[in-house]
């Protein structure tokens, strides 16, 4: 579909202080300049807290959680008594991959936090053996993850369950799948974690701020376009001296 702008002129024509606002018009949509700035400060705000568009579904229990952050090497044995200190302070520092929870009032156990293979050990088992990675001998590598106890409990409940129906299997495999381990903690097992708060669910707070902080009735009521105009305009300044200073280099 064509692009067009309207009032007549290049869009940049319409960047003065007091010039109107083009509409664009992408096939039968119409999208104002100031809906597309709200959206870039909504999805800068959202990153900037740390929000990640793939974390918003649920996690599962098992292939990597919405809140995996750092990790550590890992091999196919359990953790070493070294990493089992190093995934417990990973794990009051982001919280388990799986949950989110870090388990700060947590007085019940020593060990709040188990370093999780990811992709867990049945589910790498699996994967490696297919004809594929056999044949060109590439093999899964695994990361260990902070894992809460109780959501390292509920992985191994899945997985089990998971590994007992795939040993049962004897199908033929042109008229039946083997059960996919890696998919056996998502869908309807995998933990829902849309009531935890987390800092990038502000991101409609700072869009608000921007819009209502400091700003006259007159300026609340069209959306302040000229403040987010202004913050067009130093984001555009930033990514000139970024690029030309990289040039420059």
């Amino acid at each position: 579909e064509t692009i067009r702008h309207r009032p007549g002129g290049s869009p940049a024509s319409n960047r003065g202080k007091d010039a109107p606002l083009a509409a664009f018009s992408i096939g039968n949509f119409q999208i104002m300049p100031q809906t597309l700035r709200i959206c870039v400060v909504g999805i800068l705000a959202f990153k900037l807290l740390g929000g990640r568009f793939w974390a918003v579904s649920p996690s599962s229990f098992t292939n990597l959680g919405s809140f995996a952050r750092f990790s550590i090497p890992a091999t196919e044995k359990y953790a070493t008594a070294a990493q089992r200190v190093q995934i417990e302070k990973l794990g009051r520092l982001v919280g388990c991959h799986t949950c989110g929870a870090r388990r700060l009032f947590d007085f019940t156990s020593k060990a709040k936090f188990h370093g999780d293979h990811v992709p867990p050990k049945a589910v790498t088992k699996q994967m490696n053996g297919r004809w594929f990675r056999r044949i060109f001998n590439i093999q899964v590598r695994q990361r260990f993850f902070p894992q809460c106890v109780d959501c390292s409990n509920q992985q191994g409940s899945i997985l089990s369950a998971a590994s007992q129906k795939l040993a049962a299997f004897d199908k033929p495999w042109w008229l039946a799948r083997k059960p996919n381990l890696a998919r056996a903690g998502g869908g309807k097992m995998a933990y829902f974690h849309g009531m935890r708060f987390r800092p990038a669910h502000l991101a409609g707070g700072v869009v608000a701020g921007v819009t209502v902080v400091r700003a006259s009735d007159e300026e609340i009521r069209d959306g302040n376009e000229r403040r987010f105009r202004e913050v067009q305009d130093a984001m555009e300044a930033t990514l000139r001296r970024v690029f030309y200073g990289l040039r420059d280099k």
